[in-house]
């Protein structure tokens, strides 16, 4: 029998509904530098003839939809607000194809927990990011993963990588697990589902060599970081100097992830657990990170607390999401003190994740009884 929608959960979604409304009109000060340019241009050259040239430093999928979106007589920040809401839905079908494919109880419910997600309300209604195309993107590959099918890992990993170069924080886990089923081809189809996804953008003028190394161009941006992240107390202090070391270390722990996912023998559960490891730890060593990198780690640790409801599945996603929240607050609040903080419960959530995975990965103890 199918379960009947409680009042409880109508009440959430009539609140969640109306909080998005709420912020639909309101502008973020990154819209006048980048998207609104962006949109003016669209709609100067038309949706084909834009991409005849770069007039973005993202990837063109992104661009496409937003070239879509250009042709809803809507104001401008009405159009970003839509587009990001719009992709939401993406991410909340992920989610729940996550959680059917670890087995959990009610996985369609999960699609309001992932709506009503403070730092999803923040990213999409508030923000007006898409980051949940990537971060959706890398849950429909661990889906695949859980099921054992490292063609569709492989096909979701580039597609997720073909939106943002932060698909890169779920790299390790993808390749060990690629490493361990000697599944050689898989390896060539993120970069074929990534020259596929710009092939349209080329075919309308957009130069080859720009398309390719649009992620080599981000990397260039003089910024020195605003993560809840190791580097958060540091910049504050006004130190500099410190990438190199960063990149090691996040070459280490990237390292240690893959031979993880070769070698061990990864359940349901340890899967989950690698993956929020690897998108907590990466973003936390890297510099130069925004303070939205941890969106997938957000999702990660919604899911695993709506799985296992344990107290040590809660405890993750409270650490999680109240560090990458305040990170939040302190970038629209320009309060850079308060992103220090929040590095703190970044902190805290990598250790006990790490303990967390650790335990998963002990062999069950034999019990049988010594002989006579």
């Amino acid at each position: 029998m199918r379960r009947s929608v409680p009042g409880t959960e109508l009440a959430v979604l009539a609140v969640v509904t109306i909080l998005y409304a709420m912020l639909l009109t309101i502008e973020q000060p990154d819209f006048p530098i980048y998207l609104y340019p962006w949109l003016e241009h669209i709609e100067a050259r038309g949706v084909i003839g834009a991409f005849s040239e770069p007039f973005s430093n993202y990837t063109p999928p992104y661009l496409y939809l937003l070239a879509a979106a250009s042709l809803l007589p809507l104001s401008m920040v009405v159009t970003i607000k839509l587009l990001a809401i719009a992709c939401l839905t993406f991410l909340a079908y992920a989610a729940h194809r996550l959680m059917k494919a670890v087995g959990a109880t009610e996985p369609t419910a999960a699609l309001l927990f992932v709506l009503a997600l403070p730092t999803v309300i923040m990213n999409g209604p508030l923000l007006g990011q898409c980051d949940s195309l990537w971060v959706g993107a890398c849950l429909m590959a661990l889906a695949a993963m859980v099921e054992r099918s490292v063609i569709r890992m492989a096909l979701w990993a580039g597609v997720a990588f073909a939106f943002k170069a932060q698909a890169a924080f779920f790299a390790p886990i993808a390749l060990g697990l690629v490493i361990k089923h000697r599944a050689w081809p898989a390896l060539l189809i993120p970069p074929a589902v990534y020259l596929a996804a710009v092939t349209p953008a080329w075919a309308a003028g957009w130069p080859l060599h720009d398309l390719l190394t649009v992620y080599l161009k981000q990397a260039e941006l003089v910024f020195q970081g605003n993560a809840p992240n190791l580097w958060a107390i540091p910049v504050q202090a006004g130190l500099r100097g410190f990438d190199l070391a960063a990149m090691i270390a996040a070459g280490v722990a990237a390292a240690a992830l893959v031979a993880m996912a070769t070698r061990a023998r990864l359940s349901a559960h340890a899967l989950l657990l690698a993956a929020l490891v690897s998108a907590l730890v990466l973003p936390f060593l890297l510099p130069r990170m925004h303070e939205r990198f941890f969106f997938l780690a957000d999702l990660l640790a919604l899911c695993l607390a709506y799985w296992r409801r344990d107290r040590t599945s809660i405890a993750l996603c409270a650490l999680t999401q109240a560090g990458s929240a305040l990170s939040i607050i302190a970038y629209l609040g320009l309060l850079p003190w308060l992103n220090a903080a929040a590095s703190l419960f970044m902190a805290a959530a990598i250790v006990l994740a790490i303990r967390t995975l650790a335990i998963s990965l002990r062999p069950p103890h034999n019990h049988s009884p010594a002989a006579g």
